[in-house]
């Protein structure tokens, strides 16, 4: 079986035998358009193009099933046949900005929320669409069809239009309870639900188109889920429901629950989408996450330091950096604040700071920010334990920090394995000839108790500050 996983920066194929173990992989960049400042857009020729070269470079091994998974919230308008009207806007596309800004502060907004589980920010597609109509009436009135970036590669391998719920969930025009197009918001928006896709479960198949399955062989593609689905679904067998949540640190970050029921929050601070008729992931995804360390590793050490020994620098400054504080909204922010036009920086900054207390105020403030959105879920689901993956899950010296400043054990993935390829190991149990194996998370990472009054001092001086904002 191949896993095809389509990310924000990077593109990647997995091909696994019957006992769930790795026989190969490729990798592909994805080329991010960022001009102008706010606008974050890919090709969809592009990101085809990489698809089949992906693809390409697998079929020799004969797979029988594809397996789908995706970045989340992307957009795409298209015109007759499915011809685009228009580049992906990815989530992280800011132009919807302040007309969101301005419905989540309105009754409509708050009730909007409550009929999708989605939070108003310009990162979902339904931000996208309502903005469309005021500022692209041309190519809003010749939309035929709307895609996500899977459902549209779904539509170029199998010829169906088509969406999983989970990603239909978190294009925000969706109704979470109904689990089918929200009425209300394609009536307000001049939307039919014959422009949307079919709303199908996560292991809905189909067959490649013909002139495909002549070029890689007989495939059963399944239409899988969202990344951040699949790597909910990572969870051991025989997990209860929302014991553990599966926390990803990559370029941005997010942290997630499985439940069985939907849950909103009053303050909008968290997500809820449908993975299936049965099961939901509630959390909250941040803009900032290993790309504020990137960003410091370059602007403030010119790039001369590896990220490594940059978190080594951390043991040479006290729990709490001397007092200092960093807001890492330098990207903006999703959860908790919602506001595409916040900023970061530096609390308390005194000229007895060293580079070591900088680096440390650096990496807590994201590591705070994510207690912060941790706090919105455990009001509504408490739950034990960190299941973490992504790059940082390699970063011994942030784990340990990340454990002791949310004071909960952390399990990383073992280097080499993939949260989101698990999930999708489980969503595509019939194929295969094991369970998820239960090594593929490492020893915890135990918090260190001693520290808990510490942080939590220094919790309350981040929340404090970010109040202010």
């Amino acid at each position: 079986m191949i896993a095809l996983d389509i990310g924000t920066t990077h593109s990647k194929a997995v091909a696994l035998n019957r006992q769930g173990r790795v026989v190969q992989q490729v990798f592909a960049r994805n080329i991010i358009l960022k001009n102008p400042p706010g606008i974050m857009e890919q090709a969809p020729g592009a990101i085809w193009q990489t698809v089949q070269e992906l693809l390409d470079a697998l079929s020799v091994l004969q797979p029988e099933r594809l397996v789908l998974s995706s970045a989340m919230h992307g957009f795409l308008a298209c015109g007759a046949n499915a011809l685009p009207l228009t580049n992906f806007w990815l989530w992280s596309d800011l132009r919807a900005d302040a007309l969101a800004q301005a419905f989540r502060k309105s009754d409509a907004g708050r009730e909007y929320y409550q009929r999708t589980g989605v939070p108003v920010h310009a990162m979902s597609p339904a931000m996208k669409w309502k903005w469309a109509k005021e500022n692209r009436e041309t190519w809003v009135n010749a939309c035929a069809r709307i895609f996500d970036i899977k459902s549209w590669l779904w539509y170029q391998l199998t010829g169906e239009y088509a969406i999983d719920m989970a990603c239909a969930a978190a294009s925000g025009m969706m109704n979470l309870h109904a689990a089918s197009w929200d009425a209300v918001f394609l009536s307000e928006n001049g939307l039919s639900a014959e422009q949307l896709p079919k709303i199908v479960p996560p292991k809905h198949s189909a067959p490649l188109r013909p002139a495909l399955a002549r070029r890689w062989g007989k495939i059963t593609c399944i239409i899988g889920t969202s990344d951040g689905a699949a790597a909910s679904l990572a969870l051991p067998a025989g997990t209860q429901a929302h014991a553990k949540a599966s926390l990803t640190i990559g370029t941005s970050a997010a942290l997630r629950v499985l439940s069985h029921k939907p849950v909103l929050d009053e303050a909008m601070r968290t997500f809820c989408y449908r993975i299936d008729k049965q099961q939901f992931i509630v959390g909250g995804a941040s803009n900032n996450g290993a790309n504020v360390l990137e960003w410091m590793q370059q602007q403030m050490f010119g790039g001369r330091i590896a990220l490594t020994e940059l978190t080594a620098l951390i043991a040479q400054s006290p729990p709490g950096a001397g007092g200092l504080i960093f807001l890492p909204y330098i990207y903006g922010e999703r959860a908790p604040l919602y506001r595409g036009d916040v900023t970061g920086g530096f609390v308390g900054l005194q000229n007895a700071h060293t580079q070591a207390d900088m680096v440390r105020a650096v990496m807590e403030g994201v590591l705070l920010n994510l207690r912060l959105i941790s706090e919105g879920i455990r009001a509504h689901l408490p739950f034990e334990q960190l299941l973490l993956g992504g790059g940082f899950a390699q970063n011994s010296a942030g784990v340990q920090l990340l454990a002791d400043i949310l004071q909960t054990p952390v399990q990383c993935v073992q280097e080499g394995m993939d949260q989101s390829i698990a999930g999708l190991l489980r969503l595509t149990g019939d194929f295969w000839e094991m369970e998820t194996p239960t090594h593929f998370y490492g020893a915890p990472f135990e918090p260190d108790i001693a520290l808990k009054a510490v942080y939590e001092n220094v919790y309350r001086h981040f929340t404090d500050e970010v109040k202010g904002l």
